[in-house]
């Protein structure tokens, strides 16, 4: 059963430039998800297909959604992979995905933006990459879920997964607790006391509170809820900076059968030109951390994009905040993920998103400034009074909180823990400073939609220009041609140079019967071309032909398109 059902009508008439139906958008749980997957296949089988990425750990599929304009697509044809679903707790970018394939798949051949998308490009789309996590959020009693795989003995007591979090006021929700404690480092926020911030000593703040994640110490050894059921994160279990011995990033890099599944699935698709995920990753809005470029080929352990690619996403993200307004930053690039990999490792560019947070910068409803919250159980102290009430960002989420959503917050209860004694229960609802109201899921759907049917366009096509044959006498020629890339994108960015994934393009010039090379080469490797008109100037000179004689120039590329012409005799 799923617990949340959003209806919007026309989310992406905006988008597209035919009149989009009313559609209903929902939460997926995981059954729905392929349900609605399978449906799309069936209702457009001609644009859709569905394959396999993996099996997760608890035997649900990874499915995944490719859309062309017919199943038989030219060979180098340029890609991009969309993965969304990547962390349990951003389940709804799930929708966001499987909206933008019904989008589109009805959209071909009637709106222009995604017909000259699928008519040059194939899109994959993989709408939920971390299905056992995500399915947290349909469940009770509801809680956040990072972790999907292998448990690890957490407290090295001989056990496993014996204490992870809990509902123990049977209230449906894994939430926060925190008990008055001299050693504590939280306090109350003296703008809103339902929201805490950590203690600032510098400006004489002196902690009250200890704060725990809702749960038991059912082995006794005087911590709560510090040994999970689960401690492995997919989207922390891929080869790029694989983290060892930390229980969230595996036993071994792949050791998850979703990590290791997408991995197969970029070795096995080399038209992949550019990568999109939605996860709590963000290189667009935010300026991505960086690090020196090096000429040297092989892989690097320092995190952050290569100084010369960075043009290039500050350019996207400007074209990205043009058409979303987004000004979530996400997180920098997390050790073994997906976004990391498929940068460093695969070198494609790879544009990170994190949809959605709570706008910090709304104000509050009534003239004074003062914020509606409900009474802490001990006053403030003097020291907290005493400090300038400047709102922490928990206070400043509230504010946007209470004026746009129904209850994002569960007032602070009284509750008489088995083990820790007198305490309190209550913080933010499970999801809700990650998950999106319906109507702002509306826009953000539709505004995302609209930046990725813009991607297409930006991909490298090589293309043959200035072609020629110049007869020289006799039975000579001299032939000549540019290859050019006046695409936004290069060739190959950085990473693919340093990590010689990318195959170069092949440049050849086919001889008929006869004829002979005399000079320049058969076949040209080209292993970049910079954007915005790179070029590559070929010439040969061939024997044993005359005018009549037919030449051809092939191009051949996994993911910048495949190209042929006949030379033309000056």
């Amino acid at each position: 059963m799923i617990p949340i059902s959003i209806e919007w009508l026309g989310v992406l008439g905006l988008a597209l430039g035919y009149s989009a139906q009313p559609i209903s958008q929902e939460l997926y749980d995981h059954a729905t998800l392929v349900t609605a997957a399978q449906a799309l296949a069936t209702e457009h089988p001609e644009q859709v297909e569905l394959f396999s990425v993996a099996r997760s750990r608890a035997g649900r599929e990874v499915i995944g959604i490719r859309l062309s304009a017919s199943r038989e697509i030219p060979n180098g044809q340029p890609a991009i992979l969309l993965v969304a679903g990547l962390d349990g707790p951003r389940a709804y970018t799930s929708s966001m995905a499987m909206s933008h394939a019904e989008a589109i798949a009805g959209g071909y051949g009637k709106d222009t933006a995604v017909t000259e998308l699928l008519d040059s490009t194939t899109l994959y789309i993989v709408p939920r990459f971390d299905v056992d996590a995500c399915e947290a959020r349909f469940l009770t009693p509801l809680a956040e879920v990072q972790a999907s795989g292998r448990g690890v003995d957490n407290d090295r007591d001989g056990l496993q997964g014996e204490d992870g979090p809990s509902d123990v006021n049977g209230d449906g929700l894994v939430s926060v607790m925190r008990q008055l404690d001299p050693t504590g480092e939280w306090i109350a926020d003296p703008t809103d006391p339902r929201a805490m911030k950590r203690a600032d000593p510098v400006k004489g703040e002196r902690g009250r509170w200890k704060i725990y994640t809702e749960g038991l110490d059912s082995d006794g050894d005087e911590l709560v809820a510090e040994d999970d059921e689960l401690d492995a994160i997919a989207n922390r279990n891929f080869p790029r900076n694989w983290t060892e011995h930390s229980a969230e990033a595996g036993r071994y890099p792949t050791d998850e059968p979703c990590s290791l599944g997408m991995v197969e699935f970029f070795l096995n698709h080399p038209d992949i030109a550019l990568v999109i995920t939605y996860g709590e990753e963000g290189n667009l809005v935010k300026k991505p951390s960086t690090q020196k470029d090096s000429g040297a080929p092989g892989g690097s352990v320092e995190t952050g994009i290569y100084e010369s690619d960075l043009a290039l996403y500050e350019e996207l993200g400007r074209r990205y905040a043009l058409i979303t307004s987004s000004k979530t930053e996400g997180t920098r690039e997390q050790p073994g993920s997906l976004q990391g990999f498929a940068y460093h490792h695969r070198g494609l560019l790879s544009l990170d998103i994190d949809p959605w947070s709570v706008p910090l910068d709304a104000k509050a409803a009534d003239e004074e400034g003062e914020q509606a919250g409900t009474e802490v159980s001990e006053a403030p102290d003097e020291t907290e009074a005493a400090v300038e009430s400047k709102p922490g960002d928990d206070a400043k989420r509230l504010t946007w909180l209470d004026q746009n959503t129904e209850r994002p917050f569960i007032d602070w209860q009284a509750f008489d823990h088995p083990q820790l004694g007198s305490l309190e229960i209550g913080g933010f609802i499970p999801y809700t400073l990650v998950e999106p109201p319906p109507e702002t899921l509306e826009e953000l759907t539709r505004s995302h939609l609209e930046f990725l049917l813009t991607l297409g366009a930006y991909l490298p096509r090589l293309k043959l220009i200035e072609v020629e044959g110049v007869p020289l006498g006799g039975d000579l020629m001299e032939v000549s041609a540019v290859l050019e890339n006046d695409a936004l994108l290069p060739q190959q960015v950085h990473a693919a140079e340093r990590s010689r994934k990318v195959r170069p393009a092949r440049v050849t010039l086919q001889l008929p019967d006869g004829a002979k090379l005399l000079g320049g080469s058969t076949q040209t490797l080209v292993d970049n071309l910079p954007a915005a008109g790179g070029r590559r100037e070929f010439r040969w000179l061939v024997g044993g032909v005359t005018e009549d004689t037919p030449l051809l120039i092939e191009v051949d590329t996994d993911n910048a398109g495949k190209i042929s012409t006949i030379v033309e005799v000056r």
